[in-house]
């Protein structure tokens, strides 16, 4: 089974490290008389690197993942076996968060995104 987050139809984790832990929440949002649904995502998990590259590689990771979610407004997804289990046109990334690290091994993060359908 894999399952792959993509975020402006990349698979923003491919060769960083492994697909990150996933959990959903959605609110009501109201605007005057229209009601939508905001998703927010929050993905835990952490960055990898290549063992022989040490210190620069984890850091290489790092930042092609800050690159890689460096624009707001995107399209956000979330595909098991090449279905599609979610899809949004329109996403904001809310917070990218690194926790302390001594960048031996890894380096975990935290990442909040919304997304309006």
């Amino acid at each position: 089974m894999r399952t792959q987050i993509l975020y402006n139809n990349i698979d923003i984790f491919n060769g960083i490290g492994p697909t990150p832990n996933l959990s959903k929440s959605d609110e009501m949002v109201k605007y005057h008389n229209r009601w939508a649904v905001k998703s927010n995502f929050t993905l835990n998990g952490v960055v990898t690197g290549i063992c022989s590259q040490g210190f620069s590689g984890l850091l290489a990771n790092q930042q092609a993942l800050i690159q890689n979610l460096s624009s707001d407004f995107k399209s956000f997804s979330i595909t098991e076996n090449g279905q599609t289990l979610y899809s949004a046109p329109y996403t904001t990334i809310s917070n990218i968060k690194f926790d302390s690290s001594n960048y031996v091994r890894e380096i975990p993060y935290s990442i909040t995104l919304s997304a309006f359908q």
